[in-house]
């Protein structure tokens, strides 16, 4: 449950407890005391484990506590850090819930889609109460980055195929953003890094796609895994992929490994789920990065303050106008932001 989903159930919970009571004749302190009745000490017991599932020493664990209050939650934040076996431990006064903010270290990565419990109740009256553990210590997962941090361009565009068409086809130029619907001979100053042409097989009820791309040392290459370094080798200048007609938000997702252009820039493209196809019609949604300098790294780097930020803009600018005239960027010093505080890995 996302936090502040379960603030407004706080919230609501207190409200009702202290309107019901109010009919009695009670005070503020009586009413609040007694919403607070289910709440016990914090005691916490979990352990952090990389994707090798192996301890990560280190690791400070940032957490809050709430605890009921008159119109809103009394939160308080506290932070952990893990021993050399990746365990930690949170002993904390009387609340309702403890949720785990984040969990941070240098060169790990901490994904919520992969920890997907992060909150606890510790109100007696919910069914759901943790029950702390020493023993048997709740599991959180941090993912080791294993390639250099780096700056990524974001992209994103829609394949579009109508079953009508003598031979579907989609194009794209990715650096302008540009994508056309039908072949050409005449485009000046464009290049297509993507083509697709194919077609439906109402038979077999699926979709037949050829991928293609373009540039002396261009290639393609189709995935079910989601990777933080792109493949070394393995790629060719076109590939064939099948899409069966599915419902849009239950559209298989698959990942387009691509080197673009003369330079061989990386790029990652993720096949969304909620993309779709029918008889008449496919619908492709993707969503992803491209890497400027030349190297296979997708571990994106992050900033924080304003000063950073137009630091980063810079870098899209950049990054934006070698991809246009088809030329690697010039790498700014990661490594040394990094070191200075001035990016985070």
């Amino acid at each position: 449950m996302k936090k502040s989903a379960w603030v407004i159930i706080m919230f609501s919970a207190c409200i009702a407890c202290l309107a019901q009571s109010s009919k009695k004749g009670r005070g503020w302190d009586e009413l609040l005391k007694e919403a607070r009745k289910g709440e016990q000490k914090v005691e916490f017991y979990g352990v952090v484990l990389d994707q090798w599932k192996k301890p990560v020493e280190g690791a400070e664990v940032l957490y809050e506590t709430s605890a009921y209050g008159i119109f809103e939650p009394v939160n308080k934040k506290g932070k952990a850090t893990t021993d050399a076996e990746g365990r930690f431990e949170i002993h904390g006064g009387a609340a309702a819930k403890l949720y785990i903010r984040d969990i941070v270290l240098h060169g790990y990565d901490f994904s919520w889609e992969v920890n997907e419990k992060r909150s606890f109740d510790y109100d007696r009256g919910y069914r759901s109460c943790h029950r702390p553990d020493k023993s048997n210590p709740v599991a959180f997962h941090l993912r080791k980055k294993l390639a250099a941090g780096t700056y990524l361009l974001k992209e994103e565009f829609t394949i579009v195929l109508e079953a009508d068409a003598e031979q579907a086809y989609w194009s794209r130029d990715l650096a302008k953003g540009w994508s056309f619907g039908a072949p050409s001979a005449v485009r000046p100053k464009v290049f297509l890094d993507l083509e697709v042409t194919g077609g439906m097989d109402a038979e077999k009820r699926e979709w037949r796609l050829t991928f293609k791309t373009n540039g002396e040392h261009s290639g393609i290459q189709v995935r079910d895994e989601f990777l933080y370094e792109a493949p070394a080798d393995g790629y060719a200048k076109s590939l064939d992929a099948v899409f069966p007609v599915a419902e849009y938000g239950k559209f298989p997702v698959r990942y387009l490994y691509v080197r673009l252009r003369e330079p061989g820039m990386y790029a990652r493209f993720e096949i969304g789920e909620d993309s779709g196809a029918d008889e008449k019609r496919l619908l492709v949604l993707c969503k992803g990065v491209v890497n400027p300098y030349g190297d296979r790294s997708f571990e994106e780097l992050k900033y924080d303050t304003r000063v950073e930020r137009v630091r980063f803009s810079r870098c899209r600018h950049e990054a934006t106008d070698a991809f246009r005239h088809q030329r690697l960027a010039p790498r700014p010093p990661f490594e040394e932001w990094i070191k200075e505080g001035k990016a985070r890995y």
